[in-house]
C-alpha cells in the first residue's frame, strides 16, 4: 500500500489547487461564478486517476531494478 501513497497525495494537492484556483479566479471576476461543469470535473477527475496510476506503475516497476 505504501506505492500509493504517493499517487493519492499527488491527486489530493491536484483537487486542492484547483479549488483554490476556482476561487481565486471568482475574486478576480468579481465575484461572478467561473464556467465549470460537470464534465470538466469529470474529465479532471479521470486525468489525477491516471496520473496516479501512472505514477504508482512507474514506482513498481522502478522499484524491482
Amino acid at each position: 500500500m505504501e506505492m500509493f501513497g504517493l499517487p493519492v497525495r499527488l491527486a489530493g494537492a491536484g483537487v486542492v489547487i484547483t479549488i483554490l484556483d476556482l476561487g481565486a479566479a471568482s475574486l478576480l471576476f468579481e465575484g461572478q461564478r467561473v464556467e465549470v461543469g460537470p464534465f470538466k470535473l469529470l474529465y479532471l477527475a479521470v486525468g489525477l486517476v491516471v496520473l496516479g496510476i501512472g505514477i504508482a506503475v512507474f514506482r513498481l516497476f522502478a522499484s524491482d531494478r
